[in-house]
């Protein structure tokens, strides 16, 4: 079971995604802003985060390089940035996201997006 921070400024796109995670049996905590992502992140230590690319406070890109910035989380925790536009593998690079999805991936393959990016263990 793994427990996933998410955050967007849009509650249904947050709902969604919940309640997916949820019924697949893993814990998840959903913010609305960069800011609380920082201080959420260092409470929960979450196994992956989700980030909207159009936060409020910090924008998905800064809150990904603050977050890597953060001593208390672990180098490799998954950080992928929610996008609804075609992400620059640059930019990805360079605030230490592990990589783009899509704000429309269907549900259904939520499963082999927590496959591809944890460990097994935390599935």
């Amino acid at each position: 079971m793994a427990h996933i921070l998410m955050a967007s400024p849009d509650s249904a796109l947050l709902d969604m995604l919940e309640s997916a995670f949820t019924g697949l049996g893993h814990i998840t905590t959903c913010v609305t802003d960069g800011q609380l992502v920082l201080s959420t992140a260092a409470a929960v230590l979450p196994d992956m985060v989700l980030l909207d690319s159009f936060l409020p406070v910090f924008d998905g890109y800064e809150t990904c390089a603050l977050l890597r910035n953060e001593p208390g989380l672990p180098h490799a925790l998954p950080i992928l940035l929610m996008t609804s536009i075609e992400g620059d593998s640059r930019q990805l690079e360079k605030v230490g996201a592990t990589a783009f999805i899509s704000k429309t991936l269907p549900t259904s393959t939520l499963s082999d997006l927590l496959a591809r990016f944890l460990p097994p263990e935390a599935l």
